[in-house]
């Protein structure tokens, strides 16, 4: 069985395209990883104050993260992930089943503006004092639950969509949260988000949109909205039991219980109801799109120059000459560029209605997706 590797301080350590580590990896401070091929090691180790830069693929059970930074430009498939310290940017694709954050510093953070699919992601705080913030601009997929600590600030500009999975049969379903904002947590909404299972909130919770929740709806801390010109708020296919604050900012939130579709709530106990809060009179629900439900990147294809400045050609496996359409999506999920009748192996793509960013693309038959993967654009 081979040893870990280990890079030490001052040292760097790259992977080539064509190159695969298959055993354990532990980045030291002051070390580098760069991989532009795979990683299919069981665990992975970044230190405090050292750095990995994935292009490529990392295939691994897990990952443990006590500082430093680590950026993600390709894949990464892992069982999970535990964060301690440092900042984590995920820039394409990450399938990790376990999202934990145990908060061990001030200052650090995790920012997706790629895709992330997984079962569960929670955050733990070990000290008050501490602080942490979670920004998501991407695509953020939990089939099960999110939880956010005490400490967190977490920011929402993309697209969340939490399931309804129960992953825990020790829990009782009336007592099981999909989605938990916990005390001194903030939660911050200005993009799209829907829960299919149930909500609570203990913290300080903003939303400029309705929130559709297709379970229970639960507050016992403070919600707020827009100022005015617009509403948020939760759409509530369940029960809600309300205890806490509701718009005493003076701000517009609605809440419409589809129990109680003439007004008011299954049960009541506010402690302060602001004098815009209203009850399903407001129609501004977030728009939740579902477009990378069956989106999965892969490293079938090579895609060159990728930033595109004014053209890129894009590489893929059709030996059999079978016809293809390219879908090029923005971070919203929204159809930026279709091609159709692609037959042979490769296309060109022009920038013309593109604008400077980041975008999703696939290239798929009737049947599968030969490739999916990020595409920049200068």
């Amino acid at each position: 069985m081979p040893y870990d590797k280990t890079v030490e301080a001052g040292e760097i350590f790259c992977i080539n395209s064509g190159g695969d580590l298959n055993r354990g990896l532990h980045i030291k401070n002051g070390g580098t990883v760069c991989n532009n091929g795979t990683i299919s090691a069981d665990f992975i180790e970044i230190f405090e104050g050292a750095t990995l830069i994935n292009n490529g693929t990392i295939d691994t059970k897990n990952i443990m993260f006590r500082g430093g930074d680590f950026t993600n430009n390709g894949i990464i498939n892992a069982e999970s992930i535990w964060m301690e310290k440092g900042d984590f940017n995920n820039y394409n694709i990450g399938n990790i089943d376990v999202i934990t954050i145990q908060i061990m510093d001030t200052g650090s953070y995790f920012n997706n503006e790629g895709i992330i699919n997984c079962e569960r992601t929670q955050s733990h705080s070990i000290d008050s004092n501490y602080s942490y913030n979670i920004y998501n601009s991407g695509n953020l997929y939990i089939s099960s639950k999110l939880a956010i600590s005490s400490v967190v600030t977490f920011e929402n500009s993309g697209n969340i969509s939490i399931g309804d999975a129960i992953h825990s049969t020790s829990i009782h379903p009336s007592l099981f949260s999909n989605f938990q904002n916990n005390s001194n947590a903030g939660f911050i909404n200005t993009g799209q988000m829907k829960v299919a299972g149930s909500f609570t909130n203990y913290g300080n919770f903003y939303t400029d949109c309705m929130i559709p929740v297709g379970g229970d709806f639960r507050s016992h801390g403070n919600i707020t909205g827009p100022l005015q010109n617009s509403c948020g708020g939760f759409k509530v296919m369940g029960h809600s039991q309300v205890t806490g604050h509701i718009a005493t900012d003076n701000s517009f939130i609605d809440i419409c219980d589809n129990g109680n579709p003439s007004g008011g709530l299954d049960q009541n106990y506010t402690v302060a109801m602001g004098i815009n809060a209203t009850f399903c009179s407001c129609n501004n629900e977030c728009s939740v799109t579902e477009v990378f439900e069956d989106f999965v990147g892969t490293n079938n294809y090579s895609l060159y120059p990728n930033p595109l400045s004014e053209t890129s050609v894009l590489k893929f496996y059709n030996p059999v000459e079978s016809f293809h359409t390219l879908v090029i999506y923005d971070l919203y999920g929204r159809v930026a560029k279709t091609q159709e009748g692609v037959f042979g192996d490769q296309i060109t793509i022009n920038k013309e209605g593109l604008n400077r960013g980041i975008y999703f693309f696939k290239i798929a038959s009737t049947y599968n997706i030969k490739a999916a993967g990020k595409l920049m654009v200068n």
